[in-house]
């Protein structure tokens, strides 16, 4: 997947990137060069999930790095979550789903899965689990 235009157009994208992400901190999610611009989910640098969550995820400990940097502060860096669930019916409601994190290799200096939490088996546990994942994000999402 590639990063939006709007990245290429205001002229901060990673040269190095094939998908234009931008120039961020891999860690802090910072433009590179100015610490008061900040880029998640699909346009940043990182190899994470493309997904909805994940940019969810990230935001959350996006605003814990402003508000740090606002307090001269540091925060110790943290994997976003992936969580995605697949549901095959509605009658009743089965669905399967992954969880993951991911690590930072020190020596290769590549990101990599880390914690990964497969269910594999359709069911109707997994169905209401991605109910209650899709209301907690709603609640996130609109403050309800």
């Amino acid at each position: 997947m590639r990063a939006s235009r709007l990245i290429e157009e205001a002229g901060i994208t990673d040269k190095y990137s094939p998908q234009k992400a931008a120039n961020t901190d891999p860690f802090r999610y910072h433009l590179i060069g100015d610490e008061r611009v900040y880029v998640t989910g699909d346009s940043r640098s990182q190899p994470f999930s493309k997904g909805g969550h994940t940019a969810h995820s990230e935001a959350q400990y996006v605003a814990e790095v402003i508000a740090a940097h606002a307090l001269d502060r540091d925060v110790h860096w943290r994997s976003p979550q992936t969580m995605c669930f697949s549901a095959v019916d509605i009658e009743p409601l089965r669905a399967m789903s992954i969880i993951t994190y991911y690590k930072f290799d020190q020596r290769t200096e590549l990101f990599a899965f880390d914690r990964t939490h497969l269910i594999e088996e359709w069911d109707t546990q997994g169905g209401q689990a991605s109910l209650a994942w899709a209301e907690g994000m709603y609640r996130d999402m609109f403050y309800l």
